[in-house]
């Protein structure tokens, strides 16, 4: 495999402090494997970047400046849109002529062919039983009590 073409790339964020920004961009490194990209040298890359200050009103903020891959700028654009965590974080393409919007590209895996499930035996058909015919109904008369005798009376 040949070499990849390395881009300048800037990261800024204004939250963090000039020490604190490569261990937040670190982060980065973190995120991207749980969304199942892969940022390959990007460790390397982020110990040689260059910390710059960028003007501000308020405070003084630096930036960033690092040189790598294609892929992984874009894979950074896209954790910035993926993540609300890195909301603040801005990503810019110094080398003219490289857009570092676009979606980076998953390898293609293989897709595994549908396995035809093993049919189950055919059981031989049970003979249906014959459905209760209901009991008659018992007449009115046969319903109706006999009313109990009245004893005499002794006198």
């Amino acid at each position: 495999m040949g070499k990849k073409k390395l881009i300048k790339i800037e990261l800024g964020n204004s939250r963090f402090q000039k020490t604190e920004l490569k261990d937040h961009a670190s982060e980065f490194i973190l995120y991207s494997r749980y969304s199942g990209y892969v940022l390959e040298g990007f460790n390397e890359q982020l110990r040689e970047a260059k910390l710059l200050p960028t003007k501000s009103e308020f405070m003084e903020t630096f930036k960033l400046e690092l040189e790598t891959t294609i892929e992984n700028a874009r894979i950074i654009h896209q954790l910035t849109k993926l993540y609300p965590s890195f909301g603040n974080w801005k990503i810019r393409a110094v080398t003219k002529g490289v857009d570092v919007t676009a979606l980076p590209s998953f390898p293609s895996k293989p897709k595994k062919k549908a396995r035809a499930k093993p049919a189950k035996p055919k059981r031989a058909a049970k003979p249906k039983k014959a459905a209760k015919k209901p009991a008659k109904k018992k007449s009115k008369k046969a319903k109706a009590k006999p009313k109990p005798k009245a004893k005499k009376k002794k006198k």
